[in-house]
């Protein structure tokens, strides 16, 4: 983007007559010939007309004499003027997510000082007499506005600066470049890299430093993860992380929760070794939350140490969730006879289990006397668990019963298939399509339970991001190891994979379908983790699965949900917001507007508005923005829906580790860049502005405009010697 205009002024043209081919001394060779000629033509000019009529004759001929000669010498107009050209001067801005530090003058960010130093050559653009272009570096590249800079414009996640700064040297033509950065290089090459191809192109760089040499204390909350769904009345467990430099190390941190106004939490926290130091550490803390009221809350967490502090946010739904299991299975295995009895000791768990074998017949202490499968008998249920079951068991009203309690209500259904293998017979039957993976066939699925060797299960980095199979104080890694595990064909493109084994085989997979949710679990031996500590992870493991399975059933009756895709993510990253309806209002889209407007709310003043245009499918609107400045951003409804019927969704934005973890001014690297190409460094933009000389210079234009070759030169020579000709043979001579 370019801001300024340079000003081009037109000097005198100067114009006079040159000889094209008698420069210098030569001119004398071409006068001599002229005046040899011009004696010739005169004194042996022969028999000549009468007086007065032969002098004119004579002179005819010597004058033809002498332009054939001068034509010769190349006679030409020389045209020259004088112009002054403006200047050229590039600004790079350094965009990296350091550039937010408010250690400026007057607690300015670092970004908007490069607004003052547009507003300071703006003043001084007449006197420079320079066209200026903006420019990103900083792991962001292209043009920059500079007249409307803001703190969410320093997205980078990196600082490639020298790799950026030789890049730019290379793509653009200018007299100077003025650098804008705190110059923290946190990834490529050293700016006396740059410096180097700088100074081979002949331009000088100037730098406008910001930011502190000095590391202030300083105590970071970076995110609080947990399930953004909680059960009301349940402890619900979170983890906080941060990070601290430069604090007391003798002091205590102080963490509060707070839901609204209302304190849920006060603990004291250790603080981490090393947290007096300058270059900070991480820290880590698990707690436990319990909610007492319904609804879509808001929880504050807030962390301290004396005058140090920082805050996140989080939404979260709280409902009222005693959970409704039916388990169908084939027989009373292991995994399932140990899941039952985990389940009926939690009272925040409701489980009925009916067995097929000889008939279907109800295997719990309670639970209706005859199979619930009618679409009214399974409204109460949030999961439907199967277990080893074959289509023959289950009738063609009961799997359509089933797949609408899914797709329709929002409910999930969890998959433990077994060593018949009989699950992979469901491809092709209506319930099988809501299975996450594709098998090859049963008897490939049987095998593969036979073929037992020992494994771990390890959670993948989508699980851990979304605090979702948490181990506890544990891991799964270090519990008694499993021995079976189903061999999926694939995983098809709509699921998502949340753990592996130590093999990298699939184990806990899961798919939306509609509004509800089909979730497989390939291995069936969790009961081998009771081993000296009972329930305790299988418990866990299943607990989680369960309610994940079930969450669309926790947001109530709202038809639509917005969600952010990844739900974490830092300044820049690229995500992915949906608004999505359950099964069967998507048929009404005709009838609702072209685009959606969503809110984003940081909690602390900053809001945005966005718009989600229909996907090209037309069941929801979608849209994909840079994530913006660190915080977590509630998202809701605005125009298009009525809010009541849109759960809202959320987005945590945390720092850049690597930008973040030490963000001071760098002046070595300046020092490298500036000193290596003979420039100069500013930490005042109005001092810079004023120190920059006038980059204009003059230019000179030529122009040589030829007479020699005109058809009036040839025609002048012509005239005199037909003139001449004339009075000769006027006078009848030869």
């Amino acid at each position: 983007m370019r801001h300024g205009r340079g000003v081009r002024m037109d000097a005198e043209h100067d114009l006079s007559l040159i000889f094209a081919h008698a420069d210098g001394w030569l001119i004398y060779l071409y006068v001599i010939a002229a005046i040899v000629l011009c004696w010739w033509a005169w004194r042996r000019y022969g028999p000549r007309p009468p007086a007065p009529w032969g002098g004119i004759a004579r002179v005819c001929r010597m004058a033809a004499l002498v332009v054939v000669v001068l034509a010769l010498a190349g006679p030409s107009w020389r045209s020259v003027s004088t112009s002054t050209v403006p200047g050229r001067i590039v600004v790079a801005v350094d965009r990296s997510a350091s550039m937010t530090r408010e250690d400026g003058p007057q607690g300015q960010a670092r970004i908007l000082i490069a607004s003052d130093l547009y507003r300071a050559l703006s003043r001084e653009e007449e006197r420079i007499q320079a066209a200026i272009e903006w420019h990103s570096i900083g792991g962001v590249s292209g043009s920059v506005d500079p007249s409307t800079l803001s703190v969410d414009d320093a997205t980078g996640q990196r600082s490639p600066l020298g790799n950026d700064v030789e890049s730019l040297s290379r793509s653009v033509q200018t007299d100077l470049l003025l650098v804008v950065s705190d110059f923290r290089v946190t990834e490529g090459s050293s700016l006396s890299v740059a410096a180097e191809a700088l100074r081979r192109r002949d331009i000088p760089a100037w730098a406008l430093a910001v930011g502190s040499e000095e590391l202030d204390p300083e105590l970071l909350l970076e995110e609080v993860d947990g399930s953004p769904s909680l059960a009301l009345g349940e402890r619900q467990p979170f983890t906080v992380r941060y990070t601290a430099r430069a604090l007391d190390a003798d002091e205590p941190l102080q963490l509060h929760v707070y839901d609204g106004e209302t304190l849920l939490l006060e603990q004291s926290l250790s603080p981490p070794r090393g947290v007096d130091a300058q270059e900070g550490v991480s820290g880590e803390e698990r707690i436990e939350l319990v909610l007492d009221e319904e609804g879509d809350r808001e929880l504050r967490f807030r962390l301290r140490q004396g005058e140090h502090e920082s805050t996140v946010r989080r939404q979260v739904q709280v409902s009222e969730r005693r959970l409704q299991v039916l388990i169908l299975a084939h027989r009373p295995r292991y995994e399932l006879r140990y899941l039952q009895a985990a389940l009926n000791r939690d009272h925040s768990v409701s489980v009925h289990t009916y067995l097929a074998d000889g008939g279907w017949r109800r295997w719990s202490p309670a639970g209706p006397s005859s199979l619930p499968l009618r679409s009214a008998d399974l409204q109460d249920y949030d999961v439907v668990v199967i277990g080893d079951l074959a289509p023959s068991d289950l009738p063609r009203e009961a799997q359509s019963a089933l797949v609408q309690h899914v797709r329709e209500r929002g409910a999930g259904l969890v998959w433990i298939p077994g060593e018949t293998g009989q699950t992979a017979a469901f491809q092709g039957e209506e319930l099988g399509s809501l299975l996450p993976v594709e098998f090859a066939n049963v008897d490939a699925l049987a095998r593969s339970y036979h073929q037992e060797s020992p494994l771990t299960l390890h959670r993948t980095t989508l699980a851990e991001e979304r605090a979702f199979l948490d181990p506890d104080e544990s891991d799964w890694q270090d519990l008694p190891r499993l021995r079976r595990i189903a061999s999926i064909e694939r995983v098809r493109d709509i699921s998502r994979v949340w753990m592996r084994d130590d093999h990298d085989r699939p184990a806990v997979i899961s798919a939306q379908f509609g509004r509800g949710m089909g979730l497989l679990v390939a291995v069936d031996d969790t009961w081998r983790w009771r081993r000296n500590v009972g329930d305790r992870y299988l418990h866990r493991f299943y607990s989680q699965i369960l309610r994940f399975a079930s969450q669309d059933r926790a947001s109530g009756d709202r038809p639509w949900r917005i969600d952010a895709n990844p739900y974490r993510a830092i300044p820049g990253q690229s995500v992915r917001l949906s608004l999505m309806p359950r099964a069967g209002v998507g048929e009404q889209a005709s009838a609702l507007p072209a685009q959606m407007v969503v809110e984003m709310d940081a909690g602390d003043g900053r809001q945005r508005l966005l718009e989600l245009p229909r996907t090209y499918r037309g069941s929801g609107y979608s849209a994909t923005l840079a994530a913006p400045a660190a915080g977590t951003w509630r998202i809701r409804m605005v125009d298009g829906l009525p809010p009541d019927d849109v759960a809202s969704g959320s987005l945590t934005v945390v720092p850049p580790s690597d930008e973040m973890r030490d963000p001071r001014f760098d002046q070595t690297e300046m020092l490298r860049l500036v000193e290596g190409t003979g420039g100069r460094w500013f930490r005042d933009p109005e001092a810079l502005a004023e120190a920059l000389p006038s980059l204009a210079r003059e230019q000179m234009h030529e122009r040589i405009i030829p007479v020699w070759d005109r058809w009036w030169v040839l025609l002048l020579i012509v005239s005199l010697l037909a003139v001449e000709w004339s009075l000769r043979r006027s006078s009848r001579l030869p």
